[in-house]
């Protein structure tokens, strides 16, 4: 295997790891249940994603620090990924939602930077240590920012006009 698949095998194994301990727990009711396995389907397709090698767009607009391509400067590059990140981010505010359902919008709007500060850091140092070709991207992090937000007032929303006996898919 070519080094620079390397950091998806890993992160795809670890997520299967993960999941396999997440999946065999009790809970409450089968819809949890299919939102945990839903879950860890949804977080291999992202890491496969956002961590397979590929190739740099020539068109791109970015800066190399060590060979990285990365983009520190907002809305420079305005392609069609943008709204891809949206969308790819929007069942992970579905699932903060359906996880943490009492958050204040103080703490959604914090913990929504989360994915795509992880995915972004990550794939800068998967890409320093095995040339991934991906560029870390302003723009990736503030899509995917706003795609977790998207997905968060979608279930919020859901959640509450639902009947009393299908609010149990959320887990508090």
């Amino acid at each position: 295997m070519p080094i620079e698949w390397l950091p998806l095998a890993a992160l795809e194994g670890l997520t299967l790891l993960f999941g396999r301990q997440l999946i065999f727990r009790r809970y409450r009711s089968g819809l949890q249940w299919l939102v945990v396995s839903s879950g860890i389907v949804y977080l291999m397709t992202v890491v496969f994603l956002c961590f397979r090698p590929s190739w740099i767009d020539p068109s791109l607009i970015h800066v190399d620090y060590h060979q990285v391509p990365i983009n520190l400067i907002p809305f420079q590059n305005f392609h069609v990924d943008f709204f891809e990140n949206i969308l790819m981010t929007i069942p992970a505010g579905i699932y903060l939602a359906l996880f943490y359902r009492h958050l204040h919008w103080q703490e959604v709007i914090t913990l929504a930077i989360l994915p795509g500060l992880t995915i972004e850091s990550c794939q800068f140092f998967a890409d320093f240590a095995c040339g991934l070709y991906r560029v870390v991207d302003i723009d990736d992090l503030i899509t995917n920012w706003l795609g977790v937000l998207i997905g968060f007032v979608i279930a919020r929303f859901v959640i509450n006009i639902l009947p009393r006996h299908l609010r149990t898919v959320a887990f508090n």
